[in-house]
């Protein structure tokens, strides 16, 4: 006989039909526990149903009927049972009570919800219950905004088993859900006291912080997604040569206390004359892409910095045309091991990525700051060393029709035919308010670079740092936050700062001279690297198999929790991954089947190869 197997869309199907019997059948019953775990239960297959749709389609959007109806009076029967807690009239004493936030959560979350990668944020918890009841029916992601003290003690039981945040302001809570790594999809919103006279502003403040911090967010993942793999891979093989270059947590800045941060827009050129002129009195910080032009007009700035991570065609041309004169260069731990040979006077390296293991190998500690563009990374690099007047020129964040870069600006780090200096014009077509209030024209990922910039200026407020923030560019996009003025004009503000400079730069002691013990990581990484990948050849051969029986799959699920226990004691391997995550869980923007577990382990067992052999590399070796 021949059969033919099922897609998976059509065993999902199968599945949302058989949850639907379990939950009529829990009704006739009538067995209130019985009908909230088939309920729970089919949240979760009608959110993985809605995923295979629309991958089965190949869009970004589905409705679940098209595959599957419910029986009106199923449906009907669902409706009512998670409605009963709007037949008891609120108060936010009722919350302390087990039953009634069992009621609570029936009526608050959505009919499709993936209780392990959905988001609830719990706003004003009165009682560690709801929270409890909200970890015993499954939510793995939970944001405590603005809680009580005492909740907050109460919440620290369940760190290991779920993911619990606590915001207290709107400004944090953007940040949580920007940092979030999964891809957000559905967020249900929690209200403990709905009738408080703040209700309405609180509210509105969530609604502003979800959409800003959503918008981040999805920037985030889609950057992880398809880079996290080289960042993760380059920071194991820059291992050595990170043991012989200083690290950013020693260096410091004395005797200036202005900054001049350099980008590479079409305005840069008509101000580099001046820079020149006040070199010795300010603190210049510049990315890599702007030291071609620097060096053209003669300015030797302080800092030259890259973070990107470069792809490996990027590299090869990068290696033909290497920059010359580098003074001192500051590398972002990721960054492909080319830009370690780069020759400087002096190299320092620093890590963003909390890896406390490398950390303690290193005694370094995690840049505290990071930025979405390498400029504002640079500004960000003068806020850690504590300098406090800082100015800004070539920042255009916008087109000036005919370029997006200063000429030759990008002379090292352009691809073989690619012209860098233009790019394509047609994209920029966002209006926003120009530098001299006009109207100009940006595109979408320097859209965001304006609301962070706005946002960087607003956060240090926030923080109590008084930091004069100019931008004299004098052309491209006006940046909210910063005072605006030509560079001569602010040169004159700032004269009687200059007389009395005299810079300093200090590095801290060179990593050469200390013995740092990285090869012992690399070894014991390689060896969990090996058995991540023995295990998963076990799991895809069970998986494979069409005689394994119930044995073979306990067997099968020991040997997940194997490479999830090792994967949660290496968090390099973990960001090694996010491209395989963001798929398995739904966060790719591919429209994606589900992968079977031998199809997400194949993928396991690439990573793991990779990343054992970024272990044994060395520099000068060919990547």
């Amino acid at each position: 006989m021949n059969f033919v197997q099922k897609s998976s869309l059509e065993k999902v199907i199968d599945q949302n039909k058989r949850i639907d019997q379990q939950v009529a059948k829990a009704a006739i019953d009538g067995h209130d526990a019985e009908t909230r775990i088939a309920i729970d239960k089919r949240r979760t297959l009608r959110s993985l149903l809605l995923r295979e749709l629309i991958a089965s389609k190949n869009s970004g959007f589905a409705e679940i009927t098209e595959a599957h109806k419910t029986h009106p009076e199923i449906e009907e029967f669902i409706t009512l049972w998670t409605k009963r807690v709007h037949k008891i009239q609120f108060s936010p004493e009722l919350l302390q009570n087990e039953e009634y936030c069992d009621l609570f959560v029936d009526a608050y979350v959505p009919e499709i919800w993936d209780w392990k990668n959905e988001i609830v944020i719990i706003t004003g918890l009165t009682s560690d219950v709801l929270l409890k009841t909200f970890i015993r029916r499954g939510q793995n992601n939970i944001v405590l905004h603005r809680p009580l003290e005492k909740d907050l003690e109460a919440s620290q039981n369940y760190v290991f088993s779920v993911n619990i945040h606590s915001t207290n302001s709107p400004r944090e809570l953007k940040a949580c859900l920007a940092n979030i790594r999964t891809r957000i999809t559905t967020i249900a919103k929690i209200y403990c006291d709905p009738f408080s006279k703040n209700h309405q502003k609180i509210a509105a403040e969530v609604d502003e912080a979800i959409k800003s911090g959503r918008k981040d967010a999805q920037i985030n993942v889609n950057t992880n997604q398809y880079r996290a793999g080289d960042w993760a891979s380059n920071i194991i093989k820059n291992m050595p040569a990170m043991a012989k270059t200083f690290n950013f947590s020693e260096m410091s800045v004395e005797g200036v206390e202005n900054a001049v941060v350099v980008a590479p827009g079409p305005s840069l050129e008509k101000n580099l004359k001046l820079l020149r002129e006040i070199e010795s009195k300010v603190f210049i910080v510049a990315p890599l892409r702007c030291h071609h032009i620097l060096k053209k007009y003669g300015v030797s700035p302080d800092l030259i910095v890259q973070v990107d991570s470069l792809a490996e065609t990027d590299a090869k041309h990068l290696r033909q045309n290497m920059p010359r004169d580098i003074k001192n260069l500051l590398l972002e731990a990721f960054v492909n091991p080319v830009f370690f040979d780069v020759d400087t006077e002096k190299t320092v390296w620093t890590m963003n990525h909390k890896f406390n293991a490398i950390h303690k190998i290193f005694n370094s500690k995690p840049n505290p700051r990071i930025a979405p563009s390498v400029a504002m990374y640079c500004l960000q690099v003068c806020v850690t060393l504590g300098i406090r007047n800082i100015c800004l020129i070539g920042q255009d964040l916008a087109s000036n029709g005919t370029q997006i870069y200063a000429e030759g600006a990008t002379e090292n780090l352009k691809s073989v035919g690619i012209n860098s200096s233009t790019g394509d014009i047609n994209e920029f077509v966002i209006p926003v308010k120009g530098f001299w209030g006009d109207v100009v024209y940006t595109r979408a990922d320097y859209q965001v670079y304006l609301e962070q910039y706005e946002q960087l200026s607003r956060n240090l407020v926030d923080e109590g740092m008084e930091i004069k923030l100019t931008n004299a560019t004098e052309g491209g996009a006006f940046i909210h936050g910063f005072e605006h003025t030509s560079f001569k004009d602010y040169i004159k503000q700032q004269r009687e700062h200059f007389q009395n400079a005299d810079k300093i730069v200090n590095f801290g002691v060179s990593n050469q001279t200390t013995d740092i013990p990285f090869e012992d990581f690399r070894a014991s990484f390689a060896a969990s690297m090996e058995s991540i990948i023995n295990a998963s050849r076990k799991i895809i051969n069970i998986d494979q198999n069409p005689a394994t029986n119930k044995n073979g799959r306990k067997k099968q699920r020991r040997l997940i929790e194997h490479v999830q226990s090792i994967n949660a004691k290496n968090p390099l391997f973990e960001l090694a991954l996010q491209n395989e995550i963001s798929d398995a869980v739904g966060n790719s923007r591919k429209t994606k089947s589900v992968p079977t577990y031998a199809e997400f382990f194949a993928s396991v067992i690439t990573v793991a190869k990779k990343m054992k052999k970024a272990a044994a590399f060395y520099p000068n070796q060919e990547n």
